[in-house]
This record gives C-alpha cells, sequence and structure tokens, in this order.
C-alpha cells in the first residue's frame, strides 16, 4: 500500500516528458517537479520510490522509472475497477 500510495503522489506530475525517459528521473528533480504541481515530497517517499522504481541499469546513479510508476498506477486502477 505505501507503495501505491507514493507513486499516486505523483499523477498530477505524469504528464511531464520526464516520466517518459527510460533513463529515469534523477530523485531530486523529480522532488522539483511534484513540489511544482503542489506535491511536497517526503525524503521516506523518495527513498520508496528509488527501491521499488529504481532503474537498474544505471551504474552508481539513482534514478527512478517513470514508466514503472506509470505501469504500477494503471494496474492499480485496473484493479480498482474490477
Amino acid at each position: 500500500m505505501l507503495i501505491r500510495y507514493c507513486a499516486s503522489r505523483l499523477v498530477p506530475a505524469l504528464d511531464m516528458p520526464e516520466f517518459g525517459d527510460q533513463n529515469g528521473i534523477d530523485p531530486d528533480a523529480l522532488k522539483d517537479m511534484a513540489a511544482s504541481m503542489g506535491v511536497d515530497l517526503i525524503d521516506h517517499e523518495i527513498i520508496t520510490l528509488l527501491r521499488f522504481f529504481g532503474v537498474e541499469e544505471m551504474e552508481g546513479v539513482p534514478r527512478i522509472s517513470g514508466p514503472k510508476i506509470i505501469a504500477a498506477l494503471q494496474g492499480a486502477a485496473g484493479m480498482q475497477q474490477q
């Protein structure tokens, strides 16, 4: 539930082009994007997003996958409709 909650807080920013980047989003940039949409993410939420939606191909550079977040939210929406 915490994972979905953290991801759902980003819904206002999902239309931003950075969410389509396969290389992921820098956590600080994601926090700034969310803030620009009126969503103040706390560090614990960013860490949760990194753990569950991290980009695995980047060596030593933490990035959050926008496509993984979108897929998780779409999956959660599909489950709620059933």
